[in-house]
């Protein structure tokens, strides 16, 4: 307690009344507000005794500033008579009591118990909202377990009456919480498909009220959620004397967690019988190098005895250094082993060399195991793949070679030696088909054959085995010949046989005078040397084709030489002569038809011209050199009876081209326009992505005409000789570019010249 004021003598009698009355109780005496503000500061003061009169202020203020601090603690008043009025205004502003101090010894023991009783009613107050607080709390922790989302949880009397239930498990049975509250929780839907389930619950119930925490598992079989598994426990709750007054069952869904459990047994047995059937040696080892696990494989490929379980703890390093004898460096192979194992670093597919002429390869992995770090080793032979690589790679050179050869009886002689070199096929033939003979003749074979055959047969339609093999386009391995109706000599030393097609070029025969002699490692190969033959072939005959054409192309260019020259001499002598003869006659007399023989003349001269130049337009360009496009326009431009037509060159192009030839393309389409579009016609030339354009806005070309119109002769008007845009396509394509016609912006014609290399 703390008083505060007045003349200490009253507040002295009180600390002394409550000191002789309650050993409890501590009593500090201040003098004014000020100081006692400051032991309020220090804490640990229950209650506040003041006089209404202090130094610099009075108990009004001060009790304002105390209960903006400390709203509950009590604050008691000793007044004078005259102080009675101030003193109710106080306990209207929060003060808990007041006393007078003219009463005497009996005052001094009102004013003490008032205080005792104070402080007692806030200490009380205190403890009954710590209480509060503390059900609170285990209301809360009770609810969240009660209301697990993930727990099946239900309240039991000790008789086993369903006293509260929570959602999670009323939400596996289609009932609602009234119908299962105050029922034997036996009796409940949960149990309803099975007699023997729900009497275990109640025999459960019954050990959990005897006090006995009892541990379950039921599998479930209900309508509305299907087959389900809890796990769980009941637990009894016992009075303050031990005695079991209710009981809590708990369990949870653990069906996904059992399914998992199966899941990883049958895991572990797959993965234990894949251990067992891999192509590959794999050795365990724990952190001391000893075995952990190694399989068939591995024990075949190091020629181990006995079952491999019976190497289960045996020394690495020993097995290591045993197995070491078997390969081409027995020291090098012991020395990689420990190094891999004591630097712990992965290595994939290290290639081993063994004394017998076998390939393995290594792989090493450091692994984590629950006692510590261990080591897997993987081996695989890899002889046959070897094998296999260096035939593919041989396979290769010899493509080069086939691809080089000029005629079909080359690519045939390359075929049966890479067969019997390179795939292992000593009596092998190829047999190309022969219109004129109507079937599969031999174009090149082996002294293997020569030794097995004398002459090699002519496979027909229905007479043998190759030719079945042929019209199929199959390949085909005849294990035993002897016991096939089809083959073509029923006494044939031979075997066994693989038949390869060439595509409609012909087959590869491959025979053994042993059975079963061809697997399926021989057949791959040879489909790919088969494949590659049929490319050679290919090649062959196309550049036969192209020979001929060009021999053709040869020919037809002479005698368009000889036209030229023709054209050139013997006809345009004479129409010289014809014009001239013309001109003489027109100056003597005035005759119309005179006028329409010049025209003709003309229109000769003008055709022999035109004939020339597409003689010359099927030569390739050699000449080539950079042309600014803008100035050959110009040139071309003024070299054209235009008239009053504009042109807009819209380019600062340079291509490389035949400068004379090019100049002609623009001559002849700047004529076109003009000729078709009339002397006000408006041209353009503009550029492509790869080329160029030629527009006007005339009338254009008929979408069904835009090929036409390239063609040697065609022609819309009387007076032209059609030859114009033939020329053109003519000296596009010398210069490997390509022209087309289209439709321009104004709806006129449009020249586009694409493939034009640029500078």
């Amino acid at each position: 307690m703390l008083c505060v004021g007045g003349d200490g003598g009253f507040a002295k009698r009180v600390a002394e009344f409550l000191r002789r009355e309650y050993d409890d109780t501590t009593v500090e005496t201040v003098a004014g507000a000020e100081e006692a503000w400051e032991r309020l500061d220090a804490g640990g003061t229950d209650c506040i005794v003041s006089a209404f009169e202090l130094p610099a202020t009075d108990a009004l203020a001060f009790l304002e500033r105390v209960r903006e601090a400390h709203p509950e603690l009590p604050f008691l008043l000793f007044a004078e008579e005259h102080d009675e009025g101030a003193a109710t205004e106080a306990l209207a502003a929060g003060a808990t009591d007041y006393v007078r101090t003219d009463r005497g010894a009996d005052g001094e023991a009102l004013l003490g118990n008032r205080v005792r009783n104070a402080v007692e009613r806030r200490r009380a107050r205190r403890r009954a909202e710590r209480s509060d607080r503390r059900l609170d709390r285990i209301e809360r922790r009770y609810g969240a377990i009660f209301n697990d989302p993930n727990i099946l949880v239900g309240l039991l009397d000790a008789d086993g009456t369903v006293l509260d239930i929570n959602d999670t498990a009323l939400g596996y049975v289609e009932a609602d919480r009234e119908a299962v509250v105050d029922a034997p929780f036996h009796e409940g839907p949960w149990f309803s498909e099975s007699a023997e389930t729900a009497a275990n619950v109640r025999s459960w119930v019954e050990r959990a009220a005897a006090g006995e925490y009892v541990e379950f598992a039921i599998d479930h079989d209900l309508p509305s959620v299907g087959v389900y598994r809890t796990e769980g426990v009941f637990r009894p709750v016992t009075d303050g004397d031990g005695e079991v007054v209710s009981i809590i069952v708990s369990a949870r869904d653990t069906t996904e967690q059992r399914e998992h459990e199966r899941e990883l047994e049958r895991t572990n047995a797959l993965l234990s019988t894949l251990f067992e059937t891999l192509p590959v040696g794999v050795l365990a080892e724990d952190g001391d190098r000893n075995v952990l696990a190694l399989n068939e494989r591995f024990a075949d490929l190091f020629g181990l005895d006995g079952d491999p379980e019976t190497y289960v703890g045996a020394d690495c390093p020993s097995l290591a250094g045993e197995a070491a004898a078997q390969f081409d460096d027995p020291a090098a192979f012991t020395a990689g082993v420990e190094r891999l194992a004591d630097r712990r670093e992965p290595v994939t597919d290290e290639e081993l060399s063994l004394a017998d002429g076998r390939t393995f390869q290594r792989s090493y992995r450091p692994i984590e195991l629950a006692d510590g770090r261990g080591h897997l080793w993987v081996y695989r032979e890899t002889t046959a793949e070897s094998r296999r690589e260096a035939r593919l790679a041989a396979l290769n050179e010899t493509t080069r070679d086939l691809m080089a050869a000029t005629d079909r009886d080359e690519v045939a002689t390359i075929g049966v030696e890479a067969a019997a070199e390179v795939l292992g096929l000593e009596a092998n033939a190829i047999h190309l088909y022969d219109d004129e003979v109507g079937g599969l003749v031999a174009a090149a074979r082996t002294d293997g054959v020569r030794e097995i055959v004398s002459e090699p047969p002519v496979f027909r339609p229905g007479n043998s085995i190759a030719w079945a093999v042929y019209e199929a386009g199959e390949p085909r391995v005849v294990d035993d010949v002897q016991g096939n109706p089809k083959r073509q000599n029923p006494e044939t030393p031979i075997r066994s046989e693989l038949f390869v097609p060439i595509d409609e070029y012909g087959i590869l025969v491959a025979g053994s005078t042993a059975a079963n002699d061809f697997d399926d490692g021989d057949l791959v190969l040879a489909e790919i040397l088969a494949r590659t033959l049929a490319a050679a072939f290919e090649q062959v005959d196309r550049g036969a084709q192209l020979r001929a054409r060009e021999a053709e192309l040869e020919r037809q260019n002479e005698r368009l030489a000889e036209f030229a020259g023709v054209i050139s001499h013997d006809l345009r002598n004479p129409l010289g002569v014809a014009k001239g003869r013309v001109e003489l006659a027109v100056e003597e007399t005035d005759n119309d038809h005179l006028a329409a023989a010049e025209r003709a003349l003309d229109r000769m001269d003008a055709l022999l011209d035109d004939v020339l130049t597409l003689a010359r337009n099927g030569e390739r360009v050699s000449d080539l050199e950079a042309v600014e496009l803008a100035a050959l326009c110009e040139t071309a431009w003024n070299n054209v009876e235009t008239g009053t037509a504009t042109l807009a060159v819209e380019t600062d192009r340079t291509v490389r081209a035949d400068a004379s030839r090019l100049q002609q393309v623009f001559e002849n389409l700047f004529r076109n326009s003009v000729d078709h579009a009339g002397e006000e016609v408006a041209v353009t030339v503009g550029d492509l992505p790869d080329g160029f354009y030629v527009a006007d806005d005339g009338p254009g070309i008929p979408a069904e005409k835009r090929e036409e119109v390239f063609d040697a002769g065609y022609s819309t008007r009387t007076e032209g000789t059609g030859f114009g845009l033939s020329i053109v396509r003519g000296i596009v394509e010398a210069h490997g570019w390509r022209v087309e016609a289209s439709e321009s912006e104004a709806g006129g014609a449009r020249f586009e010249v694409t493939g034009v290399e640029t500078v």
